[in-house]
Protein backbone atom coordinates (compact mmCIF):
# COMPACT_ATOMS: atom_id res chain seq x y z
CA UNK A 1 0.00 0.00 0.00
CA UNK A 2 2.74 2.27 0.85
CA UNK A 3 4.37 1.53 -2.55
CA UNK A 4 0.89 2.38 -4.21
CA UNK A 5 1.27 5.81 -2.52
CA UNK A 6 4.71 6.61 -3.35
CA UNK A 7 3.93 5.60 -7.21
CA UNK A 8 0.94 7.89 -7.12
CA UNK A 9 2.72 10.72 -5.92
CA UNK A 10 5.74 10.21 -8.40
CA UNK A 11 3.08 10.74 -11.51
CA UNK A 12 1.73 13.28 -9.76
CA UNK A 13 4.65 15.09 -9.84
CA UNK A 14 5.84 14.07 -13.12
CA UNK A 15 2.65 15.73 -13.94
CA UNK A 16 3.20 18.96 -12.67
CA UNK A 17 6.62 19.42 -13.67
CA UNK A 18 5.88 18.21 -17.23
CA UNK A 19 3.06 21.01 -17.11
CA UNK A 20 5.21 23.20 -15.82
CA UNK A 21 7.63 22.72 -18.60
CA UNK A 22 4.78 23.27 -21.27
CA UNK A 23 3.65 26.14 -19.42
CA UNK A 24 7.05 28.13 -19.70
CA UNK A 25 7.85 26.99 -23.53
CA UNK A 26 4.54 28.54 -24.52
CA UNK A 27 5.66 31.73 -22.23
CA UNK A 28 8.67 31.55 -24.66
CA UNK A 29 6.95 31.11 -27.65
CA UNK A 30 4.04 34.11 -27.27
CA UNK A 31 5.64 36.69 -29.58
CA UNK A 32 5.76 40.05 -27.93
CA UNK A 33 8.04 43.58 -28.82
CA UNK A 34 10.51 42.38 -25.99
CA UNK A 35 11.40 39.38 -29.17
CA UNK A 36 14.48 40.66 -31.85
CA UNK A 37 16.66 42.98 -29.90
CA UNK A 38 19.44 40.44 -31.24
CA UNK A 39 22.00 43.22 -32.39
CA UNK A 40 24.47 43.53 -29.77
CA UNK A 41 26.01 47.12 -29.94
CA UNK A 42 28.81 48.07 -26.82
CA UNK A 43 29.91 51.45 -26.68
CA UNK A 44 31.10 54.36 -24.88
CA UNK A 45 29.03 56.75 -24.00
CA UNK A 46 29.27 60.52 -21.88
CA UNK A 47 26.48 59.96 -19.44
CA UNK A 48 26.68 63.52 -18.48
CA UNK A 49 29.89 64.16 -16.24
CA UNK A 50 31.32 60.38 -16.75
CA UNK A 51 32.03 58.10 -19.64
CA UNK A 52 30.58 54.52 -19.33
CA UNK A 53 29.97 51.51 -21.77
CA UNK A 54 26.55 51.19 -22.69
CA UNK A 55 25.18 48.20 -24.17
CA UNK A 56 22.77 48.33 -26.85
CA UNK A 57 20.20 45.52 -27.75
CA UNK A 58 18.61 46.38 -31.01
CA UNK A 59 16.14 45.64 -33.72
CA UNK A 60 14.80 46.87 -36.41
CA UNK A 61 11.15 48.18 -36.00
CA UNK A 62 10.04 49.22 -39.83
CA UNK A 63 11.99 50.29 -43.18
CA UNK A 64 14.72 52.51 -42.02
CA UNK A 65 14.58 52.72 -38.14
CA UNK A 66 15.64 50.68 -35.86
CA UNK A 67 15.18 50.82 -32.13
CA UNK A 68 17.73 49.74 -29.30
CA UNK A 69 17.39 49.21 -25.51
CA UNK A 70 20.53 50.13 -23.68
CA UNK A 71 21.17 48.68 -20.57
CA UNK A 72 24.19 49.44 -17.51
CA UNK A 73 25.16 46.05 -18.16
CA UNK A 74 25.08 42.65 -20.36
CA UNK A 75 23.86 40.65 -17.25
CA UNK A 76 20.51 38.90 -17.02
CA UNK A 77 19.65 41.64 -13.78
CA UNK A 78 21.06 44.86 -15.73
CA UNK A 79 19.21 47.93 -15.98
CA UNK A 80 17.45 49.66 -18.52
CA UNK A 81 18.91 53.00 -18.46
CA UNK A 82 17.94 54.58 -22.06
CA UNK A 83 17.29 54.14 -25.54
CA UNK A 84 18.17 54.96 -28.76
CA UNK A 85 16.61 55.26 -32.05
CA UNK A 86 18.41 55.18 -35.43
CA UNK A 87 17.30 56.21 -38.61
CA UNK A 88 19.46 56.09 -42.14
CA UNK A 89 21.19 59.40 -42.89
CA UNK A 90 18.35 59.69 -46.09
CA UNK A 91 15.71 59.98 -43.03
CA UNK A 92 17.71 62.17 -41.09
CA UNK A 93 18.55 64.56 -43.93
CA UNK A 94 14.22 65.32 -43.92
CA UNK A 95 14.31 66.98 -40.92
CA UNK A 96 14.47 70.59 -39.92
CA UNK A 97 17.77 72.24 -38.47
CA UNK A 98 16.92 71.93 -35.12
CA UNK A 99 15.37 68.20 -34.87
CA UNK A 100 18.94 67.46 -36.69
CA UNK A 101 20.60 68.97 -33.78
CA UNK A 102 19.09 65.93 -31.31
CA UNK A 103 21.20 63.26 -33.70
CA UNK A 104 24.74 62.19 -33.39
CA UNK A 105 26.23 61.12 -36.58
CA UNK A 106 27.34 57.18 -36.27
CA UNK A 107 30.41 57.82 -38.84
CA UNK A 108 32.25 59.59 -35.91
CA UNK A 109 30.35 58.09 -33.14
CA UNK A 110 31.18 54.65 -33.85
CA UNK A 111 34.48 55.21 -33.82
CA UNK A 112 34.71 57.96 -30.96
CA UNK A 113 32.61 55.73 -28.95
CA UNK A 114 34.87 52.69 -29.21
CA UNK A 115 32.07 50.59 -30.69
CA UNK A 116 32.21 46.97 -30.32
CA UNK A 117 29.56 43.91 -31.65
CA UNK A 118 30.41 41.61 -29.30
CA UNK A 119 30.50 37.58 -29.73
CA UNK A 120 29.72 38.15 -33.51
CA UNK A 121 32.24 37.24 -36.04
CA UNK A 122 34.45 39.57 -37.72
CA UNK A 123 33.20 39.80 -41.23
CA UNK A 124 29.59 39.91 -40.19
CA UNK A 125 31.16 42.51 -37.64
CA UNK A 126 32.50 44.58 -40.25
CA UNK A 127 29.44 44.82 -42.63
CA UNK A 128 27.18 45.70 -39.88
CA UNK A 129 29.97 48.61 -38.85
CA UNK A 130 29.44 49.67 -42.62
CA UNK A 131 25.74 49.73 -42.22
CA UNK A 132 25.86 51.67 -39.04
CA UNK A 133 28.18 54.56 -40.39
CA UNK A 134 25.20 55.24 -42.72
CA UNK A 135 23.00 55.86 -40.36
CA UNK A 136 22.32 58.84 -37.66
CA UNK A 137 21.20 58.16 -33.83
CA UNK A 138 18.88 59.58 -31.05
CA UNK A 139 19.91 58.84 -27.45
CA UNK A 140 17.53 59.55 -24.35
CA UNK A 141 18.81 58.22 -20.93
CA UNK A 142 16.13 57.57 -17.79
CA UNK A 143 18.73 58.01 -15.79
CA UNK A 144 22.77 59.32 -14.86
CA UNK A 145 23.77 55.86 -13.75
CA UNK A 146 26.58 54.74 -12.33
CA UNK A 147 26.25 58.21 -10.77
CA UNK A 148 22.81 57.38 -9.57
CA UNK A 149 21.60 54.41 -7.62
CA UNK A 150 18.27 55.14 -9.12
CA UNK A 151 16.44 56.90 -12.23
CA UNK A 152 16.47 60.14 -10.58
CA UNK A 153 15.74 63.47 -12.49
CA UNK A 154 14.32 64.26 -15.42
CA UNK A 155 15.69 61.73 -18.70
CA UNK A 156 18.04 63.43 -21.16
CA UNK A 157 19.42 63.50 -24.84
CA UNK A 158 23.06 62.48 -25.15
CA UNK A 159 22.79 66.43 -26.87
CA UNK A 160 22.11 68.06 -23.74
CA UNK A 161 25.84 67.66 -23.06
Amino acid sequence: MGSKIIWIGLVALALVLSGCAQAEQKQQAVAGPQQGYDLHVDAKHWLKDKRETVHHWCKPTKEKLFECLLFDSDAANANIVGTEVIVENGVWETFDDEEKGRWHDHKTEIVEAEATLPGMPEAEAQKWVEALMQTHGRVIYFWNYPRDAYPIGRPFMDSDH
